[in-house]
């Protein structure tokens, strides 16, 4: 049996398509378009910043978990982002 990846996100950036974050009361989308990040929640009138989302996304892929059930606590510390939740999409 294959050792389980513990990476919190497994797929190199350049193959992710989309992002959503959310808490119990906003949520962020993004989507890349063309190679671009653009945002989808909430409309704004400006595009997010690809090389910054790109950047953010190489250092969750660098950060190890136990299992994919980390705490709240843990993944603040660790990523900076407080309670949520994270959805990932990939071509890959």
């Amino acid at each position: 049996m294959a050792a389980r990846d513990t990476r919190l996100v497994a797929m190199p950036p350049d193959t992710v398509t989309r992002v959503d974050l959310f808490d119990d009361r906003r949520r962020v989308g993004l989507r890349r378009v063309d190679g671009a990040w653009t945002f989808t929640t909430p409309k704004v009138a400006y595009a997010a910043d690809t090389r910054g989302v790109d950047e953010w996304l190489a250092r969750l892929g660098a950060v190890r978990v136990a299992t994919r059930r980390a705490s709240p606590a843990w993944l603040a510390s660790e990523t900076g982002i407080a309670t949520c939740g994270v959805s990932v999409t990939s071509t890959g």
